[in-house]
């Protein structure tokens, strides 16, 4: 792969990432409540740190997960309609 197509991805993903925290921030002044992203798959647990493994959440949930991937939460926005949103922005 060249340098600008390294480039590309790179940017694609710092995009989505951008308009990810727009968009928390957006829904968190409008609903009045804290809201986190979360990586549906954790980190630690080897979880990817892009689009596809993101959700937004309550944060007060999001902490009470304490990177157990078995506790699933209830997303304010789904990862696919997350996946929407970026695909038109």
């Amino acid at each position: 792969m060249d340098k600008w197509s390294i480039f590309q991805e790179d940017l694609n993903a710092w995009q989505d990432d951008i308009n990810t925290q727009w968009l928390r921030r957006f829904l968190q002044t409008e609903l009045g409540i804290e809201l986190h992203i979360d990586h549906i798959k954790s980190l630690s647990n080897n979880g990817a740190h892009d689009k596809y493994n993101w959700q937004i959440v309550k944060a007060k949930d999001n902490l009470s997960k304490n990177n157990n991937d078995e506790h699933k939460l209830e997303p304010v926005v789904s990862n696919q309609s997350l996946l929407m949103f970026l695909d038109r922005v």
